[in-house]
């Protein structure tokens, strides 16, 4: 049996490097197949167009979801592990990874700034976050945790971020400090006024509200500068037991990521999740790049909305009925694919000088 040598991204030129570069601007990774694709970038092109026009055919985009779901999850069994890097995936760190096994009652879920001056384009930081959420698809990421929270009857807390006109005339503060204090970010009348905080930038946005607004959800007092020092969230978390937290929201390298040192520093088991966040981003300076790498430094483990934290919450029976639906319609679909993709790439091999293949 022989075995095609594979080219690394960063040791492809010409014609093959613009491909794998394409696949690594779209998936966030470079799957095997197409590395050892890259020996050949006509048979590559051809894979690429090959795989685009199933868009264009007669699979409904449920199924082309779970196709591109159960295929990269496969391709995710690399030499190298990875981890969650946005929409996508990096290699991961030659370091530990303790990772968190979820114990029923013990865990809660925590978000930080759910609000609309981090996470609405009409927000006051929007300028500035906006191209990150957007890449990360931070909105759609934290909904879908709010609604894991409340299937599976999680308990979900808020640690949100307000000022009031007597915050304004603090003595001193820091850049950013001063910075949110300046485009007046989160500012609310008071304390116990709420006039005109309905779609403001200090309330929820839109989408959250009924999850936020049930009745059921812990809405913790607001932080003032990046941690809960001075909030109630630990006091929160302890009443209920908790002491597996999976930590999402805004802002990733300050809020999230001071949020995380404290509660590790009072002994909690901490998660991020890495898709479920986002930062500011300008030039010389990348907030997102620097949390993730205090997040995989820090924290038991950092996950993916896409990849995995579901899979964490939910439980095992549930899981697996829902697997096996899925992988009822990945054999019906996935067989005559994979053999007709398997039959087209090993034609265009062949045409290009690879006489001897053997699919294992």
């Amino acid at each position: 049996m022989s075995r095609i040598h594979q080219i690394a991204p960063e040791a492809a030129t010409g014609k093959a490097k613009e491909l794998l570069d394409a696949v690594q601007g779209k998936l966030g990774l470079v799957p095997n197949i197409t590395r050892a694709m890259a020996n050949s970038p006509s048979v590559l092109e051809g894979y690429l167009g090959l795989s685009g026009a199933f868009g264009k055919g007669g699979l409904s985009a449920k199924n082309r979801e779970q196709i591109a779901l159960a295929v990269g999850q496969a391709n995710l069994n690399l030499d190298q592990p990875t981890i969650v890097y946005g929409s996508g995936r990096r290699p991961d760190a030659a370091i530990p990874r303790p990772g968190l096994r979820l114990r029923k009652g013990h865990v809660g879920i925590v978000v930080t700034d759910p609000q609309n001056d981090f996470l609405s384009p009409h927000g006051v930081s929007w300028s500035v976050v906006g191209q990150n959420v957007t890449a990360n698809r931070t909105v759609e990421n934290i909904g879908q945790l709010f609604a894991v929270a409340k299937e599976f009857d999680i308990p979900l807390f808020i640690s949100p971020h307000y000022y009031f006109p007597h915050d304004h005339q603090w003595k001193f503060e820091g850049a950013l400090e001063r910075l949110m204090h300046d485009i007046k970010m989160f500012d609310r009348p008071g304390p116990l006024d709420t006039t005109g905080l309905n779609g403001s930038g200090a309330d929820w946005l839109e989408q959250y509200k009924p999850f936020i607004n049930d009745g059921q959800t812990i809405v913790c007092s607001p932080h003032k500068v990046f941690g809960p020092q001075s909030n109630d969230l630990v006091l929160q978390l302890r009443k209920r037991r908790v002491e597996q937290v999976i930590l999402a929201g805004m802002s990733a390298n300050l809020c999230v990521e001071s949020h995380l040192r404290e509660l590790l520093e009072q002994g909690f088991d901490v998660a991020v999740v890495g898709d479920a966040t986002a930062a500011a981003q300008v030039p010389g300076y990348d907030g997102y790049e620097a949390a993730i790498t205090n997040f995989r430094f820090l924290a038991s483990d950092l996950w993916s909305m896409l990849l995995g934290t579901a899979r964490r919450i939910v439980p095992m029976k549930l899981w697996r009925r829902t697997m096996q639906r899925l992988n009822s319609v990945n054999r019906s679909l996935l067989r005559p694919l994979s053999r007709l993709l398997f039959n087209r790439v090993l034609g265009l091999l062949q045409a290009s000088g690879f006489s001897s293949i053997t699919a294992d």
